[in-house]
């Protein structure tokens, strides 16, 4: 079960860094926040999901082992299915792979080639931008205040977020509902579905319209 934890915890680790960063580069501009906001959205789905699962095998013989393998056969069906995804179009035009780019991208905007080829356009411009900078060197982090502030910002809207309590409350929000009275599968999915509607809210609704600096300020302080 350790080992088993550590490599789930890895495959979840680097999903969680690519998942999110493969939709930004496919995704059109005008709906790159929603889409992006559609994996937290299943992280979110998934969780109800489990807890009704877990709630019905709680009760059942070598239920746990069942609440394990449902993981097994949705995590193989999804490493199948990455076999299926291209290469994104920024990541091919940085190795100077452009017509290979410019397929990919077409494909992409369901064939329209003239306009994905002024949005791969935009995109080497900012490929050659980011090659005239350079690169940055470790040091630079901490000395050079433009680099120092953007690695603060980042730092520390992750930290604020987790010590809000929200993974607490996703583990143990049954917990602390069924001590509160409130028992059986109801305890379990109201923190968790509460989940799902905020993030449903934030990442479909208001993202794309209401900017992500206001909905950064309104969620920190919920």
């Amino acid at each position: 079960l350790i080992v088993g934890r550590v490599v789930a915890g890895i495959g979840v680790g680097i999903t969680s860094c690519a998942g999110p960063a493969y939709i930004a580069e496919t995704a059109p501009a005008k709906v790159r926040g929603a889409m992006v906001g559609i994996y937290q959205n299943n992280v979110c789905l998934a969780i109800v999901a489990a807890s009704v699962i877990n709630h019905y095998d709680a009760e059942a013989k070598n239920g746990w082992r069942w609440s394990l393998g449902v993981q097994t056969i949705l995590g193989g069906v999804t490493a199948l299915g990455m076999w299926l995804l291209t290469e994104t179009p920024r990541f091919l035009a940085s190795k100077g792979k452009r017509e290979e780019a410019l397929q990919v991208l077409t494909r992409l905007r369901a064939g329209n080639e003239p306009a994905a080829r002024r949005e791969l356009e935009l995109v080497v411009r900012e490929i050659e931008e980011e090659q005239e900078a350079g690169n940055a060197s470790w040091s630079e982090i901490i000395t050079n205040p433009f680099f120092r502030n953007v690695v603060l910002i980042g730092c520390f809207t992750q930290f604020f977020q987790i010590i809000t309590g929200i993974n607490a409350m996703v583990s143990y929000g049954g917990t602390l509902f069924t001590s509160l009275g409130v028992h059986g599968l109801i305890s379990s999915l109201i923190p968790n579905v509460a989940f799902l509607l905020g993030n449903t809210i934030g990442s479909f609704i208001l993202v794309d319209r209401a900017g992500r600096r206001p909905l950064l300020v309104w969620g920190m302080l919920g």
